[in-house]
């Protein structure tokens, strides 16, 4: 990748991107650093890339993610555990699972934010974090709200 490439890619993505795709097609293999990467930029790229084999693909930033999310991680595995996993994943990543996770993410939205009052100071990323944590039990775990429970 030149230098001009690598400086279009940190400070005009979208130029980059219409560039790359222009002079290379939906997917392009290019070296930076000693390092492969592959760039999709297009949905057709996306799909080429994610039904080739996957033995012929490595985890992106693979010692920084597994500090992150452990060495079991989905963003850290690759070849046939990437794979295994990735399988698992999807069922709860179509379409039409998403639909009904926004009846439960607005519900659990507006318990968290129900108390807030005019004029109060709020600590949006408490908060947040409560909204996350309320969603993943909900939706992954299967768990109702607290006040169901007691």
């Amino acid at each position: 990748m030149s230098l001009r490439d690598r400086w279009l890619l940190v400070s005009q993505p979208r130029t980059f991107a219409v560039r790359m795709r222009e002079r290379h097609g939906d997917a392009v293999r290019m070296q930076f650093r000693g390092e492969v990467f592959v760039f999709a930029f297009t949905s057709a790229g996306a799909r080429q890339v994610l039904s080739a084999d996957p033995a012929g693909y490595d985890a992106f930033w693979k010692r920084g993610f597994t500090g992150l999310a452990g060495t079991g991680s989905l963003w850290v595995l690759d070849g046939e555990a990437h794979r295994r996993e990735r399988q698992l994943l999807l069922p709860a990543f179509h379409g039409r699972s998403f639909r009904g996770y926004g009846d439960t993410i607005r519900e659990v939205t507006r318990l968290q934010t129900s108390h807030w009052q005019p004029g109060q100071t709020v600590h949006t990323l408490q908060t947040t974090l409560a909204i996350s944590l309320d969603v993943i039990m909900r939706l992954v775990f299967g768990a109702g709200d607290a006040r169901d429970e007691e």
